[in-house]
């Protein structure tokens, strides 16, 4: 007499097929991470955009520049910057573009020369998407800066190392009379 044929599976093969659907779902989740920061930086991008299209920039810097020494204004108003010391031009982990590398061991930097365009007398908005590596304690780095701090006098907005999870991002402004702490977020 013929035996039926066995339904079913060893625990080996159980073993094994659960292995697979880990392995298999541990690389869609380190995917999905990735996507969706991806996805959180391109809606910055797109909402940095629209900000830009309703303003009117004075100075805009992409940084998109393959090589040289400017970095060209993409504003219209011709602010172009002169790259001082050669700061790194790197593409990685920059959705869309480039982005420029600066460090604090040799002082790099873009100049900007005066231009009545920089020296608003309204309200005006400063942005710039910044990662910093590392911040050492008792240090600050200019991001973008047009201020004579003795005169109280111009805008700056920094980056503090106060220690681990003291960081601060901030802004000062300054009328000539009173220089003002426009921000301040730690990290």
């Amino acid at each position: 007499m013929r035996q039926p044929a066995m339904l079913g599976f060893t625990l080996l093969e159980l073993l094994v097929g659960i292995a697979v659907i880990g392995l298999l779902a541990s690389i869609a989740l380190a995917g999905s991470n990735i996507l969706r920061d991806r996805a959180r930086i391109a809606g910055a991008r797109q909402f940095s955009s629209s900000i830009k299209n309703m303003m009117l920039p004075v100075a805009e810097w992409n940084f998109e520049e393959p090589s040289g020494n400017i970095a060209y204004d993409s504003s219209g108003t011709k602010n172009d910057g002169t790259l001082i010391n050669s700061p790194a031009r790197v593409a990685n982990n920059v959705l869309g573009g480039t982005a420029l590398q600066f460090d604090r061991l040799v002082s790099k930097y873009v100049a900007v020369p005066n231009s009545p365009s920089l020296n608003p007398t309204t309200a005006f908005t400063i942005e710039a998407w910044v990662k910093p590596t590392s911040i050492a304690s008792g240090t600050n780095f200019n991001i973008v800066a047009k201020h004579d701090v003795a005169a109280k006098l111009g805008y700056r907005m920094f980056l503090g190392g106060y220690g681990p999870g003291n960081n601060q991002f901030s802004c000062t402004v300054g009328d000539g009379n009173i220089r003002t702490e426009a921000g301040g977020v730690f990290f």
